[in-house]
């Protein structure tokens, strides 16, 4: 097996501003395989707040390429995977990119999409939620007519007083459904002072309202909430499930938290028996990703994957949305074109 990998920039469309931060790029790294004249393509978007800079996944690369000539093929993935697990288990965003590389691989031998490589039924994709990220009012109206064809948004807050002012201002141009993600940003009385208030406009979720150790606080607050609560930054791998079901009604599930396909799927199952409900989400990443993540959509009772929608990248095609619905193509693997 033969690796490579390549440092690429994505500039977005708007700056992403978050309760805590601002973007204007975003480092991803694209990663390849070939084996038997078959390159399998993947995708790796590091987050500097999982403490995984870029630089850290270009470094675990160059040191997974010799571990990966223990393997005969990529087919091997589960024992692929695990092993990487031992040698670099901080580096989930790495890991991810190398299991989709690999389940591409994989998919393009068999001559399978991903989709069917799972046994899923492509017509089974939910919609996704389109983003809109904390900014000046007249720029986020802006934002509200820029995403006309998608039927759900996601709105960020976090930014006390002024969370109440950007609802109010989406709710005078749409109508249309609104998840809200906080990103950490309320205390638990905040939360359930505005979750009171969000319930009568609309919203259909919120997304880790409070600091991702505050397991007490989400306990109080889940039971008061009259709106579901979704844990992103508090759940990452399958071992944070099981201490969530008090405090969140779901899980966001993201292949770079992860550690790619084959733990998402597991995180799945085991959420569904602790009986919470199911997002895939996303990075700032190219298609490649979102594509990835889609093809086990299936899975999910919601979706967030338009990362790659948020930036000016059109070096790779792969997944379609329609009017906000997920289409993926029939072609083998992730099904990306270059």
């Amino acid at each position: 097996m033969q690796l490579s990998y390549e440092l690429k920039t994505l500039r977005l469309l708007h700056p992403f501003i978050l309760s805590d931060s601002r973007i204007e790029t975003k480092d991803v790294i694209i990663i390849r395989f070939e084996h038997e004249g078959i390159t399998g393509i993947g995708e790796s978007s590091p987050s500097r707040y999982y403490g995984e800079p870029p630089a850290s996944v270009l470094e675990c690369l160059g040191k997974a390429a010799d571990l990966l000539g223990q393997f005969k093929d990529p087919s091997s993935i589960e024992d692929i995977m695990r092993l990487l697990l031992q040698h670099f288990p901080e580096n989930s965003s790495a890991r991810s990119g190398i299991d989709m590389a690999l389940h591409d691989w994989v998919g393009k031998k068999s001559q399978l999409p991903l989709y069917k490589f799972f046994k899923l039924d492509r017509a089974r994709t939910p919609f996704t939620s389109f983003t809109i990220g904390i900014d000046e009012l007249s720029v986020i109206e802006q934002k509200i007519r820029e995403a006309e064809s998608y039927p759900i948004l996601k709105i960020k807050l976090g930014v006390g007083e002024q969370d109440f002012e950007i609802i109010t201002a989406i709710r005078k141009v749409t109508d249309k459904i609104l998840r809200v993600d906080v990103n950490e940003g309320w205390n638990k009385e905040e939360a359930a002072i505005k979750i009171d208030w969000l319930a009568g406009q609309g919203v259909e979720l919120i997304e880790q309202p409070l600091p991702k150790k505050n397991y007490d606080g989400m306990i109080w607050l889940k039971q008061r909430s009259k709106l579901p609560l979704f844990a992103d930054e508090s759940v990452k791998t399958n071992e944070d499930i099981s201490a969530l079901q008090e405090c969140f009604h779901g899980i966001n599930i993201k292949l770079d938290k992860c550690g790619g396909l084959l733990e998402a799927v597991k995180m799945i199952k085991t959420a569904r028996k602790h009986e919470l409900k199911i997002m895939l989400g996303c990075m700032i990443q190219t298609v490649i990703g979102t594509t990835a993540a889609a093809h086990i959509s299936p899975l999910a009772d919601f979706a967030d994957l338009d990362g790659h929608l948020l930036t000016s990248d059109h070096s790779f095609q792969g997944m379609e949305i329609k009017n906000g619905k997920i289409i993926l193509n029939d072609k083998y693997g992730i099904g990306i074109l270059e």
